[in-house]
């Protein structure tokens, strides 16, 4: 009686787990998942430096989602619209292409200063670049916030991001 009980409590945990791994399709199911960027929250901010000083303005987010699993970014994409900022092409798309997790950097108060390195590609006036910046990223209840200090994108250009998920 006991081995017929463990047998079926057995047979039944592999069957659970299989079908919590499928879909009714048969494919596996990733760990990663899409989480769309909040438009309203997040900030794109641009400098840029002319003869007459700097000049600091916000993109507008038209859309975005990053790429995560339980615990880390794994990539994603951003599209702003520049306006103002440049008339003749006015949108731009960021996309993430690698996220590496960096050593624990402290600032003088304690605080963790940077937790990874972002590399992507910016694709802005009609190019792309690749860049890279160090940013703070948080993930709590499934929402992330990624926060950056202001990086240079060109010798004229800096680029500030703060995203926060829905």
């Amino acid at each position: 009686m006991k081995k017929t009980y463990l047998t079926y409590v057995t047979g039944l945990f592999i069957l659970m787990s299989l079908v919590s791994a499928t879909t009714l399709s048969g494919e596996k199911l990733s760990p990663e998942h899409k989480v769309n960027i909040n438009l309203e929250d997040s900030k794109i901010q641009l400098t840029g430096t002319k003869i007459d000083g700097d000049h600091t303005s916000f993109a507008k987010l038209t859309g975005g989602e990053l790429v995560i699993d339980n615990t880390e970014i794994r990539g994603g994409s951003f599209t702003m619209d520049l306006g103002s900022i440049n008339n003749k092409d006015s949108k731009a798309r960021f996309e993430i292409k690698k996220v590496t997790k960096l050593p624990v950097m402290r600032t003088d108060q304690g605080d963790i200063k940077f937790t990874h390195k972002i590399e992507g590609e910016l694709t802005m006036k009609g190019q792309t670049k690749t860049i890279s910046f160090d940013a703070s990223v948080n993930m709590l209840n499934g929402k992330v916030a990624a926060s950056s200090e202001a990086f240079r994108i060109d010798k004229d250009t800096s680029l500030k991001v703060d995203l926060v998920t829905d």
